[in-house]
């Protein structure tokens, strides 16, 4: 009997046939005078020989795409990782939410868009600002004093075309359709997916 060690490799595909892996080892126990194990994930694959008193050997092979020169290596690269970028000068957004570094955290994502951006803490403020021009509201459903349901309902009843979306780290069913039956236009889940988010509020924006 003698220790095997397994490396998984975890694939995460992208665009441009890249790839990012993670590993981790995964120890076991084996009998065997001679081991040769393979796993073969995503179509790639990790195998290893093992040889008692001698050792294990691991092979990995993995998906290899030749570029035709080093700029267009850097060009692919390049075009992977670059945000995709939102213009919405003129426009305003209301951010109901009272955590400071979650507020911090939708300010960064939204900075280089050109939008103007309201801070309110509590619902009966997100109410106040609401009657200013605004062009959308990203709720918070945990508020002090009243709760984003309750907040969204009387700013819809203010301004029933005004779009709210729902923040809130409960994306359970019962907790989508109180959103919904609210008034809200649309929700999504924390912790915050910045592509996400930057895509809905835009939808939103194009079909005002």
């Amino acid at each position: 009997r003698h220790l095997v060690i397994v490396v998984i490799i975890q694939f995460i595909y992208f665009p441009c046939g890249s790839s990012l892996l993670f590993s981790w080892g995964l120890f076991a126990d084996c009998e065997c005078s001679l081991g040769n194990l393979s796993l073969n994930l995503v179509g790639d694959k990790i195998w290893l020989v093992s040889e008692v008193n001698q050792g294990t050997k691991f092979y990995l092979k993995l998906p290899y795409d030749k570029f035709t020169n080093r700029k267009e290596m850097e060009s692919n690269t390049t075009d992977m990782h670059k945000p995709k970028s939102y213009d919405w000068t003129g426009k305003t957004i209301l951010v109901v939410e009272d955590n400071e570094p979650n507020f911090i955290l939708i300010k960064e994502i939204l900075k280089r868009t050109g939008v103007e951006i309201i801070h309110a803490i509590t619902g009966i403020e997100a109410i106040e600002q609401s009657k200013n021009n605004i062009d959308l509201v990203l709720m918070d459903i945990r508020l002090p004093e009243m709760d984003g349901y309750e907040t969204t309902r009387k700013i819809k009843s203010l301004k029933p075309d005004l779009p709210v979306i729902a923040q809130t780290a409960y994306a359970m069913a019962d907790d989508i359709n109180k959103c919904y039956e609210a008034g809200c236009s649309d929700y999504f889940a924390k912790p915050i997916n910045r592509k996400e988010l930057l895509a809905m509020i835009n939808n939103f924006f194009h079909l005002k």
